[in-house]
Formats: structure tokens, sequence, C-alpha cells
């Protein structure tokens, strides 16, 4: 669903892709012709993306890497997407007029938006702030969404129930 969301109907020969938080490649695994730049910070997984057709892997941690500088895209990625860790950072950070970004699902794709073009496309998967949310934002959530819509053009969010991920061993509600 993320990946369909990313492309839409786009041509993406010769796009470029940020994963970020790559994992297993689950997020870009089926996006053929594009050039996916993929960061992960465990080694193993890292070469097993090396394996992936059109996927340039880098072993390290996307709170820290200069994600235009290691890939030589100076003028940015056109596309993002990311599931990044739904857990807390061992120190707050400051991003642009956020004073203390404590989330590493808020963090790291801020990092990777910073990194797009303009006019690129993102899907970002945020956790809930509970297990079984009823939609309420905390503050720090809503501190989050407030920046995203100050700065970028937001076509639609919603809240997935994580009972849908439940057969892959997850249940945690995400925010789309």
């Amino acid at each position: 669903v993320a990946q369909r969301l990313l492309v839409g109907s786009d041509d993406m020969a010769g796009k470029t892709v940020l994963e970020p938080t790559a994992g297993n490649a689950g997020l870009v695994s089926l996006l053929r012709d594009a050039k996916v730049f993929a960061v992960e910070l465990d080694p193993q997984r890292a070469q097993a993306l090396s394996e992936l057709p059109g996927v340039t892997p880098l072993v390290g941690d996307a709170v820290t890497t200069n994600f235009k500088a290691v890939f030589g895209q100076k003028k940015g990625f056109d596309y993002t997407i990311a599931n990044p860790p739904f857990s807390s950072m061992t120190a707050p950070l400051r991003f642009d007029k956020l004073p203390k970004v404590t989330r590493l699902d808020h963090y790291i794709p801020l990092r990777a938006l910073e990194a797009r073009k303009p006019e690129g496309r993102s899907v970002v998967i945020f956790g809930a702030d509970s297990n079984q949310s009823d939609g309420t934002l905390s503050r720090k959530a809503k501190q989050t969404l407030q920046y995203l819509m100050d700065h970028y053009e937001i076509e639609a969010r919603t809240e997935v129930d994580g009972r849908l991920y439940a057969r892959q061993g997850a249940g945690f509600n995400v925010r789309v």
C-alpha cells in the first residue's frame, strides 16, 4: 500500500528513492526501474539489500547520515519512503524549528524529507501514540504533524488499526 501511495502512476525509470530505515526492503522491493538508496543499521541486512536489483545500500545510522552527500544526490531524492522504529531517541535532538524531537519515527522522516527534492513525494509510517489509539494526538505528535503541515503539502493522512499487521507479529496502530 505504501509503495502504491508513493508511486501512484509515475514512471519510475531513473527516479531516485531514499529509504532511510530499509530493514528487509519491504517498502522498496517492488519499485522496479527506480534507483533505490537504502540506509540500514545491520550489516547483514545491508548485504542482503545489495543483492536486490537497483538498490544501493549503506550501513549507517539514519539519525546522523547525510543522505544527499553519501549517495551523491546533491539536488536531493525524487521520493522518500520510511517506516522507522517506533521508539524514543536516547536524547532529544533539534530539527529546524522543533527544539526537541524525542521519537525516532518523527526525527528520521523529517531528515529524509529534508533530503527530498522540493517537488518530490514521500510516504511516512509513524507509530501511533499508544497500542490501540483512538486517533487522539499527543503533544509530540501534534508538534511533528504541525511542522509537516506548515512545510509540506500533505495529500492525505490516516491512522491504521495495528491488528491489520497481526500475522506479521505487529499490533501497534500506525499513521500513514
